[in-house]
C-alpha cells in the first residue's frame, strides 16, 4: 500500500510540474496587417514569459528564419517581420505556444507605379537619387529610349498627426494618428519612457491608422505623448484635469 500511494504521488508531482511550467497565455493578441509588394510587415504579439520561442505558421506550415522570414524576440514581445513581399506572402499566419496560439491575416497590395521623367543630353552618365542612395546609373543614348530605374522603399510619413487633448479625471482619452504605409511597427512613448500595451493603456494598429487609449485618466497622466516610426515622430500634450480644479472651473 505504501508504494502505491508513493507512485501515485509522484506522478501527481509531476503533472502539477509539468503544468506550471508549459502553460503560456498571450498578452497580446497578433492583428491583421496589410502590405504592398516588394515593402515588408510585422507581426507582433507578448506573452506571459519570456523565455518561450513560439512556432511560426502560414496556412498550417512551419516557418524557418531566412531572408524571407525575421523572428524577433525581445522580453516577452515576439515578431515575425516577412521582407520583400509578394502575393504568395498573403495568408493566415499563426504564432503557437503549445498550450495557446494567435492568428492573425497578412494581405499584400500591388504597388503602385511612381512616374520618373527628366531631360537628358546625348551620350551622358545619369545617375537617379532618392535622397542620397543612388538608385541606378544608366548610359542615356538619345536614339536609344531605354530607361532603367529602381526605386527604393519609399520613407514612412504621419499622414495625419496627434492632436493636443484636454480632459476631466475619470475619463477615458484616445490619441490616433496615421501612417503612409500599412504594417509598419510604431513605438508610444509618454515623455521618454516606452509605453507597453497592459490595463492603463490599450494600444490598436488597424492598416495605416494608430490608436492609443489611456483609461480612467488621471492629473499624472498629463505630459507629452509621442508615437514614433522608424525616423518620424508626431507629439501630442495631454492635459488632465482634476476633479476639484474642474468643479471650480
Amino acid at each position: 500500500m505504501m508504494q502505491r500511494y508513493k507512485k501515485k504521488h509522484i506522478v501527481v508531482l509531476s503533472l502539477t510540474r509539468w503544468s506550471y511550467f508549459k502553460f503560456f497565455l498571450f498578452l497580446r493578441s497578433l492583428e491583421d496587417v496589410v502590405g504592398e509588394e516588394q515593402g515588408e510587415v510585422c507581426l507582433q504579439c507578448e506573452i506571459s514569459k519570456d523565455s518561450v520561442t513560439p512556432l511560426w505558421r502560414k496556412d498550417g506550415t512551419v516557418l524557418t528564419s531566412d531572408d524571407k522570414h525575421e523572428f524577433v524576440q525581445c522580453g516577452k514581445s515576439r515578431a515575425l517581420i516577412i521582407h520583400s513581399l509578394s502575393k504568395n506572402d498573403a495568408g493566415q499566419y499563426t504564432c503557437d505556444l503549445g498550450t495557446s496560439q494567435s492568428k492573425a491575416k497578412v494581405t499584400v497590395h500591388g504597388k503602385e507605379a511612381v512616374n520618373c521623367t527628366g531631360q537628358f543630353n546625348p551620350f551622358i552618365f545619369c545617375s537617379w537619387c532618392k535622397t542620397t542612395a543612388i538608385l541606378q546609373r544608366l548610359l542615356v543614348n538619345i536614339y536609344l529610349f531605354i530607361y532603367l530605374f529602381y526605386l527604393l522603399a519609399i520613407p514612412v510619413t504621419f499622414k495625419q498627426k496627434l492632436k493636443n487633448q484636454q480632459v476631466e479625471e475619470g475619463h477615458n482619452i484616445t490619441l490616433q494618428c496615421e501612417i503612409s504605409k500599412a504594417g509598419v511597427p510604431v513605438e508610444w512613448r509618454l515623455g521618454g519612457e516606452q509605453l507597453e500595451n497592459g490595463e492603463k493603456y490599450q494600444i490598436k494598429q488597424r492598416d495605416s491608422t494608430l490608436e492609443l487609449t489611456i483609461r480612467d485618466a488621471v492629473p499624472e497622466d498629463s505630459g507629452i505623448y509621442t508615437c514614433v516610426c522608424r525616423e518620424q515622430k508626431t507629439k501630442a500634450t495631454v492635459k488632465v484635469i482634476g476633479m476639484v480644479s474642474a468643479r471650480q472651473f
